[in-house]
């Protein structure tokens, strides 16, 4: 893939959490019960998996600017992975800071 994908992609995922919106929030909506979606820790969660996708893709435009063909190859199979893990990644971090709240409390 060409750099500025990657990098248009990496500013699309920051511009949708400086807006309010991250890109995400549709996806985990399938994984999630409505009475979730309202919530601030389901807004922090997406930006959060939002954030990590921006860092991806970022990476991904600076190794396709540097890096030869036999580098992205394995980078798109870890692009491909984190996607089947990004329900997995929100539960995990939304249960993590549910539990440091109550501690907080």
């Amino acid at each position: 893939m060409v750099w500025w994908i990657h990098a248009a992609l990496a500013l699309a995922s920051l511009g949708s959490i400086l807006v309010g919106r991250p890109w995400t929030i549709p996806l985990a909506r399938r994984h999630t019960p409505p009475e979730v979606w309202a919530t601030s820790l389901f807004l922090e969660t997406n930006v959060m998996l939002t954030a990590a996708w921006a860092v991806l893709f970022a990476g991904g435009a600076g190794l396709a600017l540097t890096a030869p063909l036999w580098v992205e190859l394995p980078y798109a199979g870890l692009l491909a992975l984190f996607g089947r893990l990004s329900p997995d990644a929100g539960s995990w971090y939304s249960s993590r800071r549910l539990r440091a709240m109550r501690v907080a409390h």
